[in-house]
């Protein structure tokens, strides 16, 4: 495995991380603070959505057919939304939010 430099669309901390997935030209560095303030960190939105159903509500977990015709669900839209420099940035969604990073 090699290490990967991201850099924090946030606050632009440079971060190196181990490269877990072949996929890194599309993946994306998530830091997200859940309804009680415990951070996670990972490469993949989806795949930490699917890994951790039980935090979120069921109805969040329905997938339905998004404008480029991916199946996507709720969970995976809100917390999409709090990523820095989307096009429209929400700042929380269900108590979620992103953690920036203070230098």
């Amino acid at each position: 495995m090699k290490n990967v430099e991201l850099r924090c669309p946030g606050c632009g901390e440079i971060w190196f991380i181990e490269d877990l997935q072949s996929n890194t030209d599309r993946a994306k560095w998530w830091s997200l603070s859940d309804p009680d303030g415990v951070v996670y960190q990972f490469m993949d939105l989806m795949d930490f959505v699917n890994n951790h159903a039980t935090f979120f509500d069921e109805a969040d977990l329905v997938l339905k057919r998004g404008n480029s015709n991916w199946e996507i669900c709720n969970a995976y839209s809100g917390l999409a939304s709090l990523r820095p420099g989307m096009k429209s940035t929400a700042l929380s969604w269900k108590g979620w939010t992103w953690h920036h990073h203070k230098k």
